[in-house]
């Protein structure tokens, strides 16, 4: 497809570009009253069951089909006056998904509709309440349309000539979050899909499709699954109201062509669309604003940065202080060692969530680039609470695409006898294997900890805080001080970037869950993923399991006579509260 030849879509010249290259785009373009009326319309014309997933075009009403094309076309034409070059609608659904785990729709590209070697036909998504993860907001690949170019006709592509784009899972696609107000603009060849909406609320969105227009509508008939000679139909908008699908169109074909089919597999497709780069870290986007402290993240795995000033911190600490903590003072973990996770109260995992999101999510905002929060913990050491051993945290991300990363940030004062936090420097780098609940285990990860070089506490006061990688070895010293000791962990995984949670199965495969946040807040090891609220969907997947000696494909890590050089610069530079001591490479006694 020569791109050049194409008549452009968009007004907007940056906003074209960014389409031609990816397929869609978010733009502003809903005001308050329409979308009032759109929400007036849905409500009053719907006629079906309320369950599941709903598209109108799908629906045997086709009285009801015309209904939603009349209405709400005008609305979205009048909307979309500039924001299109000389483009009109030719046809409305309402597309809704009622709460249920039955509500997702799969991978797939919309019919052809015009002639794509001239023109582009595009959807515009308008959702009437924000479309999320969790309520089965639209996933995309992006680039897809330019990959998957067979003609797109129905009822089915010839036999033997799937498309490869049906292989392509949602965790393996773009969560395109849509507020209201706002629209997605996306090309019919685009591949995408939705999961199930989780929520307690109907997922309301009306679509309407645009074309040039100079373009005729056709629409493309296989009336043989045998053959590969496609029927070619002249239609006008009226034929979207009445299709049913699979049924030939009425009249005689303006021409036949033929099907061309390119056969490539799936991780073709998904390299070709700018998929998973090669190497055990890719090319992946700085997530930290600093480009500084991006460097010392990239390099030694993590950065200390002052997030919280005093009258914060003592905001956060009165919180904590208000909550019903059930301090267990025994684990297997680490003796006097306790996390909000292990907590089986829900309602006291939400307000701690709530309680420390409520303070920290601005000023991580100041540091962090597109990065969300998916969930948070207090973590405390009661007096005389032993270490916690040297660990490395789940896999909360796709980790070739993306870098999750964790806070942890004290509300007291921290050093090596009051249980401050220590870091094994670079060990990210050796880190190539999915971690999952329990594998590997704590005293795997121990063993495998104190044989790398690099090890070294980080004393922090009240409000400082450790960003780190969450494939770095890190660890906690003993807590030797009288009082608790206080800190809180807040996790972050790009805004793009599938949440997931691993089961390993046996060595080598394992269940991959997709999650939202709230599959934290009643998640404990040890229970089945699937049950839980906020589980999106799960596959089986191969991957790399930890066997004690991760290959390690990057360049050789430098010596610890270099690292310790290279980690005491930086810090100098980026945490300059830290108090000044000679370094020590040691282990928690």
């Amino acid at each position: 497809m020569d791109q050049q030849l194409i008549t452009a879509t968009l007004t907007d010249q940056a906003l074209e570009a960014e389409f031609r290259e990816r397929g869609f785009v978010v733009v502003d373009l809903v005001g308050p009253d329409e979308v009032a009326r759109l929400a007036e319309i849905s409500d009053r014309v719907y006629v079906d069951v309320r369950e599941g997933f709903h598209a109108s075009n799908l629906s045997k009403h086709h009285e009801y089909r015309h209904a939603v094309n009349r209405e709400v076309t005008p609305v979205l034409e009048h909307a979309a006056r500039d924001l299109f070059v000389d483009h009109e609608p030719y046809f409305s659904s309402l597309v809704i998904k009622w709460p249920d785990p039955g509500s997702m729709f799969p991978s797939h590209q919309d019919w052809n509709m015009v002639d794509e070697s001239r023109f582009r036909s595009v959807n515009i998504f308008c959702p009437l309440v924000d479309a999320t993860a969790e309520n089965g907001a639209l996933r995309v690949l992006p680039g897809s349309h330019r990959v998957l170019t067979p003609i797109r006709c129905s009822p089915m592509p010839p036999t033997g000539c799937e498309s490869v784009g049906w292989q392509v899972g949602p965790d393996e696609m773009e969560v395109v979050e849509v507020r209201v107000g706002q629209v997605l603009v996306f090309d019919h060849a685009l591949l995408h899909c939705s999961a199930p909406n989780l929520t307690d609320g109907p997922r309301w969105a009306v679509v309407t499709a645009f074309k040039p227009r100079g373009a005729e509508l056709f629409h493309w008939y296989l009336p043989d699954p045998d053959s590969r000679t496609l029927e070619v139909f002249s239609v006008g908008s009226d034929f979207f109201a009445d299709i049913d699908i699979g049924a030939r169109p009425a009249g005689t074909p303006v021409r036949t062509d033929q099907f061309e089919w390119d056969p490539i597999t799936k991780d073709e497709l998904l390299a070709r669309c700018g998929g998973p780069p090669s190497g055990p870290t890719g090319d992946r986007t700085g997530i930290l604003r600093d480009p500084t402290l991006q460097a010392q993240l990239d390099e030694l795995g993590w950065v200390v940065v002052d997030l919280l000033d005093a009258r914060a911190t003592q905001e956060l600490r009165a919180a904590y202080d208000a909550l019903p903590h059930r301090i267990t003072v025994d684990r297997s973990f680490a003796r006097g060692f306790h996390a909000t996770i292990i907590d089986d109260r829900a309602d006291y995992r939400r307000a701690s969530h709530e309680a420390i999101a409520a303070v920290v999510a601005g000023p991580a905002e100041q540091v962090f680039d597109r990065m969300r929060m998916v969930f948070t913990n207090w973590v405390t050491k009661e007096p005389g609470a032993d270490a916690a051993p040297y660990h490395v945290d789940w896999t909360f991300a796709d980790e070739v695409r993306h870098q999750s990363v964790s806070i942890w940030m004290p509300l007291v004062d921290t050093d090596e006898q009051t249980g401050c936090i220590g870091v094994v420097d670079g060990s990210h780098h050796r880190v190539d294997f999915i971690r999952a609940a329990a594998h590997p285990t704590y005293h795997e990860t121990d063993r495998f900890g104190r044989s790398l070089p690099g090890a070294h506490t980080v004393p922090l006061g009240p409000g400082q805080a450790v960003i780190f990688d969450h494939r770095l070895v890190h660890f906690s010293m003993p807590h030797d001080g009288p009082g608790t000791r206080v800190a809180v962990t807040c996790e972050f995984v790009p805004e793009e970037a599938d949440l997931l949670h691993y089961e390993q199965l046996e060595p080598g495969r394992f269940v991959r869950h997709t999650v939202s946040p709230e599959f934290y807040v009643t998640y404990s090891a040890g229970s089945d993923p699937s049950t839980v609220p906020g589980h999106l969907g799960s596959e089986v997947v191969e991957g790399r399991s930890f066997d004690g000696e991760p290959e390690v494909e990057s360049s050789p890590l430098p010596s610890d006579d270099e690292v310790l050089g290279t980690s005491e610069r930086l810090r100098v530079a980026v945490a300059r509260r830290i108090p000044r001591r000679v370094r020590r490479v040691l282990h928690p006694r």
